[in-house]
């Protein structure tokens, strides 16, 4: 009996391509001379998978035979799009494959004589949101000597912190997104928050940060629409395309910085008040194997150190709702250059 096995299973982050193989396996028990090959007898997809676009190329090489599947996520429905941190959409999709496996003395597998084998592979996919959860370089970062530029600052720095005050900076690194990365996938790029969009100096110049940066929104529309004095909203879900807007246009060379303190807090980005790196499992998906080691050299129990969030937050409607809660104060020319 032939039978397919291979990947079934993949985890890709949101506009990111995943990948794995079906591939014929089993026994083939060879009674006669010669050298048994696989001959490719198609496939049938027989459930297609929603949100993106799906390939099969024959396998060739050692003439393994089956299938190679790719699937390549589409970044902008709205199921997808909609996806905060954290969060995680699964699809699956069934392939239907039939082999021949064949004998080169005498053209066909005792075993099988000749005959195509059929089996189903379903395959499953864990779609995660995006995750890149950082400030754009050049946002000033308030410490105890006043607005410095997140790229000046360096580990032991007092950062001012909203709920506890001045706190030690534990950890900084940087990630530059490539162009390649950012091609088709509007996902990473920046977005911005004009001058005064959430009240008269929050933020005080312009704001980029990654589409799920979180941000603390308060006021009376947060009490209203969540009877609570603050909560956290990711940056995409407040986008009204005028005082809050994707602006990848305006920057050529994108380089995200992450920042780490003891715990999760709301630190003063540009006067805003936005979020540090959270030790999820999914934000820390995002970082680097550098990155990971030198974090695990400093927090060697990282995995316990996940904690609560510094506060509640809000869902991906929830903050489209406040968005439109909020007076648009219309972005200048000479607010918006970088």
């Amino acid at each position: 009996m032939v039978s397919l096995s291979g990947a079934t299973t993949a985890s890709i982050n949101e506009g990111l391509p995943g990948t794995g193989n079906v591939s014929a396996s089993g026994s083939v028990i060879n009674t006669e001379p010669g050298t048994y090959s696989w001959i490719a007898g198609g496939y049938d997809i027989l459930s297609a998978p929603s949100f993106g676009t799906l390939t099969i190329t024959q396998n060739t090489a050692n003439d393994e035979g089956g299938y190679t599947w790719s699937f390549v996520v589409d970044s902008d429905d709205p199921a997808l799009d909609g996806l905060d941190a954290g969060q995680s959409l699964d699809i699956t999709f069934n392939i239907r494959v039939r082999d021949t496996s064949f004998n080169n003395a005498n053209g066909y597998a005792s075993t099988v004589n000749g005959s195509a084998v059929v089996d189903t592979h379903q395959v499953t996919i864990t779609i995660f949101g995006e995750t890149e959860v950082c400030f754009a370089r050049g946002t000033e970062i308030l410490t105890d000597l006043g607005p410095r530029r997140i790229e000046t600052l360096r580990v032991g720095d007092l950062v001012l912190t909203r709920d506890n005050g001045l706190q030690p900076l534990r950890w900084i690194s940087a990630s530059k997104v490539s162009q390649d990365r950012r091609r088709g996938n509007s996902q990473l790029d920046p977005v911005a928050i004009a001058p005064d969009a959430f009240a008269p100096g929050v933020p005080n110049k312009t704001l980029r940060v990654s589409p799920q940066h979180r941000l603390l929104m308060e006021g009376p529309q947060v009490n209203l629409l969540l009877a609570q004095d603050a909560a956290l909203a990711s940056a995409k879900s407040l986008v009204n395309g005028d005082s809050i807007y994707e602006c990848g246009a305006e920057v050529a060379d994108l380089e995200y910085w992450h920042i780490v303190l003891d715990q999760h807090e709301i630190v003063f980005a540009n006067g805003c008040p936005a979020e540090t790196l959270h030790f999820g499992d999914v934000a820390l998906s995002t970082l680097t194997k550098a990155q990971m080691e030198e974090l695990d050299a400093i927090f060697p129990d990282l995995t316990k150190r996940q904690g609560d969030l510094a506060h509640a937050e809000m869902r991906g409607f929830e903050g489209q709702v406040l968005s439109r809660a909020l007076k648009p104060t219309p972005a200048t020319p000479e607010d918006r250059a970088v």
